[in-house]
């Protein structure tokens, strides 16, 4: 006996899967925001105590600490991208609080330096590896923005912005992507992680921590 093809209500076939769909490997996404749900970002250094949290209005806060031991290093989030020399990344944050800030890490102390290397938070993203350290060891698995920089400092509706201009962006080892445009463009296109470091001048990522109390809000970080 011949069994008949299973069908629908209609009398059509049941659809297919689409190829090359895989909802386990979803393809990269290019522009928009970036989703700030808490679970979706991380916070450096090992040390730091703190978890992550969402504001009513969905803002994302970040803690810093009042010790070098829970100072912030890095806040990103993990998700893949897939993005060309065009494309612009833009962080809208507001820094709440009380305090100097001070510089962590093998930094301490360098805000009293001569000239003195004051605390900022800059743009960051990272490829290839989620780490430890996120974007690996490797020169070029992690990289920073020239430009989209400012020294650290209370206040609201702070806005960091660059494009993805070779000129303006830096590596692990302090080559810009113009003297390795080949590896920056490949970076782009294998994102693994974006967000801000907090450092100074001379490490951008090496933490920052509060003799006060201090909190770090990202409202919107998107792509476009």
């Amino acid at each position: 006996m011949t069994m008949a093809k299973k069908t629908t209500k209609a009398g059509k076939k049941p659809a297919g899967k689409k190829p090359g769909g895989n909802p386990h490997n979803p393809p990269p996404a290019t522009t928009g925001d970036l989703d700030l749900t808490a679970s979706n970002w991380r916070a450096t250094p090992a040390t730091y105590p703190y978890t992550l949290s969402n504001e009513a209005s969905g803002a994302l806060k970040a803690p810093i600490g009042a010790t070098d031991e829970t100072r912030l290093d890095y806040l990103h989030n993990v998700g893949r991208r897939a993005l060309v020399l065009a494309n612009v990344m833009e962080a809208s944050y507001d820094v709440v609080g009380a305090g100097q800030f001070k510089n962590g890490g093998d930094q301490l102390g360098a805000e009293n330096e001569d000239p003195p290397f004051l605390p900022t938070i800059r743009l960051f993203f990272a490829s290839y590896s989620v780490g430890p350290p996120v974007g690996g060891t490797a020169e070029d698995g992690r990289w920073w923005s020239r430009t989209g920089v400012s020294f650290l400092d209370y206040g609201s509706g702070l806005i960091l912005t660059d494009a993805f201009d070779p000129a303006h962006w830096s590596n692990v080892n302090g080559h810009y992507g113009t003297d390795r445009p080949a590896e920056f463009a490949a970076a782009l296109q294998n994102i693994v992680a974006m967000g801000v470091t907090l450092g100074n001048n001379r490490r951008f990522g090496h933490g920052v921590f509060v003799d006060g109390q201090a909190d770090l809000f990202l409202t919107r970080v998107t792509i476009r």
